[in-house]
């Protein structure tokens, strides 16, 4: 979401947008800026200060983002250890890539990189790694800390949420074991709105429309959670969100009944705790 407007690569890589209206609606949709070098499929996007960058396999691709809406993409090749099932997220100018799956099974590893419209994707860099190898997990960056929820640890889908502090210069620290989610959800939407983390959504082998929300504490610890009584209007996986107006505007994604059924429905969630 940037400047009264909302954003959307889809799996083909066509990027769409939609103005929001002052009401929340949305005025209809239109292809922004043709499509990506490649087909996104089940890669990520994440968002930068002035940059949206999407990964498909091990490759990065990259465009500016401002009043005038996308710019042209750039690639920037191929990295070392990105997988498709990592986890992206985004912080400033620097692009983090967080677990993920090897030949040997879930990676804790976790890396970042600066990227930039004049000089592209900078050296990659290392960081503490996760306590247990993981994929597939949401983020969120809130109050100075990255938050990683769900996703697939062994065997398992995960309940697990963990953080780490980011430094001045976006570097993540040590990680940290935080209060585990009421339920296990693998590529959950993972949001955050007044000292709250809210996972919307999500795969859990069964279908799903439930939402939880933990309330963040003193030095970002989450001091519990909740389920939030009102579902989901339908069973939604790997969709997305934005968050304008002081909502959350849910785009898309997969049912969760049924895997191969991708769903276009956009929705508004009042991020609200009685």
């Amino acid at each position: 979401y940037r400047n009264g407007q909302v954003y959307v690569v889809d799996p083909h890589g066509t990027v769409c947008s939609a103005k929001v209206n002052a009401d929340g609606s949305l005025k209809p949709w239109y292809v922004r800026m043709g499509h990506l070098p490649a087909k996104i499929g089940a890669g990520s996007v994440a968002v930068l200060k002035d940059l949206v960058v999407c990964q498909v396999g091990q490759k990065l691709y990259y465009a500016s983002v401002d009043e005038r809406g996308i710019g042209a993409w750039e690639t920037a090749g191929v990295l070392d250890g990105l997988t498709g099932k990592t986890t992206l997220a985004g912080w400033v100018d620097r692009i983090y890539f967080i677990g993920g799956q090897g030949e040997q099974g879930k990676l804790p590893l976790v890396r970042s990189a600066r990227v930039s419209t004049e000089t592209g994707v900078g050296d990659v860099e290392d960081h503490p790694a996760l306590p247990v190898g993981m994929r597939e997990a949401g983020s969120v960056i809130e109050g100075g800390r990255i938050y990683l929820a769900g996703g697939r640890t062994g065997n398992q889908v995960s309940g697990l949420v963990l953080s780490a502090p980011i430094d001045e210069e976006g570097r993540p620290g040590k990680w940290r074991l935080e209060a585990e989610m009421p339920f296990p959800m693998r590529r959950p939407i993972v949001q955050a709105w007044k000292g709250t983390l809210w996972v919307i959504g999500g795969g859990n082998g069964s279908s799903t429309k439930w939402v939880a929300a933990g309330k963040i504490g003193r030095e970002g610890v989450i001091q519990g959670w909740q389920r939030v009584e009102t579902d989901l209007p339908e069973p939604v996986t790997e969709g997305t969100a934005a968050r304008a107006g002081g909502r959350f505007l849910l785009l898309g994604g997969r049912d969760a009944r049924n895997y191969g059924k991708t769903l276009t429905d956009v929705y508004w969630l009042e991020p609200h705790l009685g």
